[in-house]
């Protein structure tokens, strides 16, 4: 159980990384000394978190990586635009999903500019001790969420292989149901917030 002066400092230590990640567009727009302020604030979350519980259903929304198959992710000057970046896991079913937003280019006229498209990378995970996760990759899909201007609520088409294969793994540094912070194998960082948390909104998402 934490007393009140470990809740306080494990707060500080919260608010000390949200705001070292603000202005950074998610990790796309960083220099080095921001980087390392990042793990720092990391590193002290994490000294201070208790135990991880294990993972449950939820949505995530990006705030901050420095893995590069993320940070690279454009969709050119003429291209998509990136939107939302986040994750997708439920206990039921054993996955999480990898989720990108695209929108149409920026410059196109008419409706097309609301339009959006999922792109989705299904895995399966497997949590053994709580907070130290293996994920094998599933499948891939598509969401369209708004085309034309319109609305298009549904199903996502997700399509799924008979085989599944290692997708890398991943430590839970620090979660309380709000804020999401985890270590890759390759030994880089995410910090996600819940989706619709005032936390996630800070990142404009």
């Amino acid at each position: 159980v934490e007393t009140d002066a470990a809740s306080a400092v494990i707060d500080a230590a919260k608010t000390a990384l949200i705001d070292a990640i603000a202005g950074t567009d998610r990790g796309f727009k960083r220099d080095r000394a921001q980087t390392d302020r990042v793990k720092q604030c990391v590193s002290a979350l994490a000294a201070v978190a208790p135990p991880p519980a294990p993972l449950e259903t939820a949505d995530w929304t990006l705030l901050w990586t420095d893995a590069p198959d993320i940070t690279s992710l454009s969709g050119g000057p003429l291209g998509p635009t990136l939107g939302r970046i986040g994750q997708e896991i439920s206990t039921a079913e054993g996955t999480i999903v990898n989720v990108i937003e695209w929108a149409p280019a920026s410059w196109l006229p008419g409706d097309f500019g609301d339009d959006r498209v999922d792109q989705r990378v299904v895995t399966t995970f497997v949590e053994d001790p709580p907070g130290r996760v293996k994920l094998s990759i599933k499948g891939a899909g598509v969401r369209p969420r708004r085309v034309l201007g319109r609305d298009l609520p549904g199903t996502p088409f997700d399509f799924s292989g008979l085989l599944t294969l290692p997708f890398g793994e991943f430590d839970v540094l620090y979660n309380d149901g709000d804020l999401r912070v985890v270590k890759t194998g390759q030994n880089y960082y995410s910090v996600n917030a819940r989706k619709d948390s005032e936390t996630a909104a800070l990142g404009g998402y």
